[in-house]
């Protein structure tokens, strides 16, 4: 039998019982993407409720009704189970749903023999927003569409976000920026990431599409794929690369993360996210207002220019007179030059080591591996890669005296083989455990959750 989840309704004399800890029930535009577990006594004054057609009738908020088969249907000598994939005509609209579990026997004649029926319960349909005015509710022509035209997702390695990922918490998407994420007119030059989770109701979303659906501040929509998307065994990390589409007007951005493809059966999968904001900042927006000059101001010019050069030719003359009068200090300042230049080469020899430092962890990326057992949000291990996916450095969390207080670095060659060095870098912390001091390194620290 199936154990109980947040998706497991039972019903108890007729009465069905949601769940305490339920999640978002469905989001408008779903499709077979919830699925609801229901648990019921498999007798029911005597009759074998297990030999009946099992139905979910449901009234939207439109006024429209229908009913669905249920499915997957398990039993025990006291126990009846059965799911329902929640269809897009309960979808169709945000508001309130009402339904039921209908049990029946139907005779040659099509004529009910049997019926047993629950009270109706209502659960709420989120809102969202339509990509595409022209498309009716519940049409999936767009998704359709979409998933023809993108077969796979897109790899940006030049474009790697070096922020956290927002996480995908159920259907809300916790947005909190701690910098600005765009500016009026901005292309191509910000990537933000998510991580959300691989299952959803038994449904491994790993050979599914992702996508962004926005809305700019101008009111303007589109679809795009997600780039970047990284597979893991309870996550899955996707990246959204910000165009010009989202940024041609300041103001407030609406966006909300889709997952679509289809089932084994060839059902359509559409999975959304409650809509999410984030603000395009106002910036310049510059355009040419220079004169051409016309011919008499060229003529002008040459004048002023032939006067120029008479002057620095007086001033020449007057040059060679005073060098004769400082000759014998030429040594001298032939000295200063020397120790000048010298000075000169060590400060660019300086200046390019401060370069590389800076430079070195241009275009890596990270990926972050062994949780800590008792703090989801530490990662013991970061590895380092650098864009042809060649291994460029190890980061790992280290205990000596206190845990996590010393943290080790190791660096690759070019080979991403070869080892070049070993450095160990302590970590301290103040009375309550948070880490403080004069340390470097930040990046490093906050990829594995330490700040």
């Amino acid at each position: 039998m199936i154990n109980t989840t947040n998706s497991t309704y039972d019903i108890i004399d007729r009465f069905i019982y949601v769940p305490v800890n339920t999640t978002t029930f469905a989001v408008q535009g779903d499709n077979a993407s919830r699925v609801i577990i229901f648990r019921i006594s498999r007798f029911i004054d005597g009759v074998d409720l297990s030999s009946k057609e099992i139905y979910v009738c449901f009234k939207t908020i439109l006024g429209t009704t229908g009913e669905t088969a249920t499915n997957n249907i398990k039993y025990s000598n006291s126990v009846l189970e059965f799911s329902w994939a929640v269809p897009s005509e309960v979808t169709i609209s945000e508001g309130t749903v009402e339904f039921y579990v209908e049990f029946r026997e139907i005779d040659k004649e099509n004529e009910k023999i049997y019926c047993l029926k629950t009270k109706p319960i209502t659960q709420d349909i989120e809102k969202s927003f339509s990509i595409d005015n022209s498309a009716t509710e519940g049409d999936f022509t767009i998704e359709k569409l979409f998933l023809d035209e993108n077969s796979s997702h897109l790899t940006r390695t030049d474009l790697i976000d070096s922020d956290l990922p927002f996480k995908v918490d159920d259907r809300d998407i916790l947005m909190k920026p701690t910098k600005v994420i765009a500016v009026f007119k901005d292309n191509m030059s910000q990537i933000l990431s998510f991580r959300l989770r691989r299952k959803v109701d038994s449904i491994d979303r790993g050979n599914k599409t992702f996508c962004f659906k926005y809305m700019n501040a101008n009111g303007e929509s589109d679809i795009c794929i997600a780039s970047n998307v990284a597979i893991y065994e309870d996550e899955i990390y996707i990246s959204w690369a910000l165009d010009s589409k989202v940024t041609k007007f300041a103001g407030e951005v609406t966006f909300a993360i889709g997952v679509i493809g289809f089932l084994s059966d060839g059902t359509l999968y559409s999975w959304n996210t409650k809509p999410a904001q984030f603000t395009v900042e106002g910036g310049l927006d510059v355009e040419s207002n220079l004169v051409k000059p016309v011919q008499s101001w060229f003529d002008s010019w040459v004048i002023e220019a032939d006067n120029i050069l008479k002057q620095s030719a007086q001033y020449a003359n007057q040059a060679k007179d005073y060098y004769y009068n400082i000759d014998g200090m030429d040594k001298v300042i032939q000295d200063l030059a020397e120790k000048a230049t010298e000075q000169a080469t060590l400060a660019r020899g300086y200046a390019n080591e401060a370069n590389n430092a800076v430079t070195e962890f241009n275009g890596l990326y990270a990926v972050r591996s062994e949780k800590d057992e008792n703090n989801i949000n530490i990662f013991k291990t970061v590895k380092y890669y650098r864009s042809d996916n060649t291994l460029f450095m190890i980061s790992t969390l280290n205990t000596v005296i206190d845990t996590y207080d010393q943290r080790t670095e190791v660096r690759y060659d070019i080979d991403g083989v070869t080892l070049i060095d070993t450095k160990i870098h302590p970590i301290k912390r103040d009375i309550d455990g948070i880490v403080t001091g004069n340390f470097g390194h930040l990046g490093q620290l906050q990829y594995h959750g330490l700040i």
